[in-house]
């Protein structure tokens, strides 16, 4: 006996229903892999399924294939374009990309369909102080502070626009709270560090960057930004380790190639530093 289109479409569509909440529940669990799988065969059975279309993509991008993340994620906002969460992720992809301006309008999309979206509010910030408007992503870092008090990302975007105006004490404070939040969060010792050392307080600045390094201890960048506040207190044999360290780490990173140039022209090295 043939069975109905209809009955068939409803039957395909309970199935894609069960697939999805099963691929949910590993995608919460952090089991990436199962939750990948789950979602391509809800897509075979229902290919305009929006959320399925969407989460994929959010895999796609924590995976670093953003490009892939930015069609799926297009994908579900052709089926459902009041998508707050896709609307907000898509922004994540774009900006990832460097694309800052189509990442800034999807957030700005997230959060005309939910005013309280606190995750947009700090993802716009994190863009618009990258743009270099500062006072824009002060707004928007506060913003989202108010609406979520305990949201460390945004304590650390707020630091991050009031230290790029040069407002120290107060990214130091706001870096001290998000401290307070999630203390084991190495970038936020880091950044403290450089916060402090930009203020001059350089012993400050050295014990939170060792902080951050006892947490994260083969990040290359933590290195590097130890060893930029040694050579600002002088302490030059420590600097060139922890600058090669870096370097160990990730031959690519200008910024420790610059600095362990620096060092080695300070203690008089002139050959080797240049080289650098």
């Amino acid at each position: 006996m043939t069975v109905p289109s209809d009955q068939q479409d409803a039957r395909r569509w309970a199935e894609a229903g069960r697939d999805f909440a099963a691929a949910y529940a590993h995608d919460q669990a952090g089991r990436r892999d199962r939750a990948e799988a789950l979602y391509r065969k809800v897509l075979q059975k229902s290919p305009d399924h929006a959320d399925a279309l969407h989460l994929l993509g959010v895999i796609a991008h924590e995976r670093g294939r953003h490009s892939r993340a930015i069609q799926l994620i297009r994908r579900a906002l052709a089926i459902s374009p009041d998508f707050p969460a896709a609307h907000a992720n898509l922004g994540g992809a774009l900006k990832a990309m460097g694309k800052r301006t189509e990442a800034a309008e999807a957030y700005r999309r997230a959060i005309a369909l939910k005013a309280d979206y606190a995750v947009a509010h700090s993802n716009l910030a994190a863009v618009q102080i990258e743009q270099g408007e500062l006072g824009a992503g002060l707004a928007s870092a506060e913003r989202a502070i108010v609406l979520a008090p305990e949201f460390v990302e945004a304590h650390v975007n707020r630091a991050d626009a009031l230290f790029r105006q040069h407002r120290l004490d107060e990214a130091e404070a706001s870096l001290r709270r998000a401290l307070e939040l999630m203390p084991q969060r190495a970038a936020t010792h880091g950044f403290l560090g450089a916060v402090l050392g930009e203020a001059g307080r350089y012993e400050e600045a050295i014990a939170c960057h060792r902080r951050a390094i006892e947490l994260q201890p083969d990040d290359a960048p933590s290195h590097y930004a130890f060893g930029r506040s040694l050579l600002q207190a002088q302490e030059l044999d420590l600097a060139e380790a922890s600058l090669r360290r870096a370097l160990s780490l990730d031959r690519d990173l200008a910024q420790s190639w610059h600095w362990l140039g620096n060092t080695l022209l300070v203690a008089g090295r002139l050959e080797e530093g240049l080289s650098c």
